[in-house]
């Protein structure tokens, strides 16, 4: 009889390894810590748009750049954007399904632009810039702002430039 049968000739039963309920703890939140980083990544350059307001440039993402991040780390499947209006602004109730399939949820609120040359994108204005502010809650183009990002988002920024991810 060998090591990997049973004496009635039967694959040996091995029993699954030991694993404490602290090492699946701490195995979820790297996963999940993986997920934000990936989500806080710098944009490519070319995605980087700028504005001048005042004497400041600022720099900033579109709507639609956020949406393709949201899609490439969640999946087009893995959140959705809700919104609701109050008078002159939107609310926008960003909902991402995260690696363990819970949700979370986070709110921006964005004004409607007067400044539109066509009357139609007032509405829009408020609904991206909602979105958008929502998103910078999830770390999204946070770091456009040049404070706000966590430690270990950094880290990950330096390693993932250095090769290492």
């Amino acid at each position: 009889m060998s090591d990997e049968t049973s004496a009635g000739g039967l694959p040996a039963v091995v029993p699954p390894p030991v694993v404490s309920r602290q090492a699946v703890e701490d195995q979820a939140k790297a996963i999940k810590m993986e997920f934000f980083a990936k989500l806080a990544f710098p944009f490519d350059p070319e995605q980087v748009k700028t504005r001048k307001q005042g004497n400041i440039e600022l720099a900033y993402v579109t709507a639609r750049t956020v949406m393709n991040r949201l899609d490439e780390v969640a999946g087009p499947w893995g959140w959705e954007d809700r919104y609701e209006r109050h008078d002159n602004a939107w609310l926008c109730r960003l909902t991402l399904w995260l690696p363990d399939g819970s949700t979370l949820t986070k709110e921006g609120i964005g004004g409607e632009s007067r400044n539109m040359q066509d009357s139609s994108d007032v509405e829009k204005s408020g609904e991206s810039d909602a979105f958008k502010r929502a998103a910078v809650k999830f770390g999204i183009g946070r770091y456009l702002y040049d404070d706000g990002v966590p430690k270990w988002i950094r880290e990950r920024f330096h390693r993932g430039k250095g090769g290492a991810k």
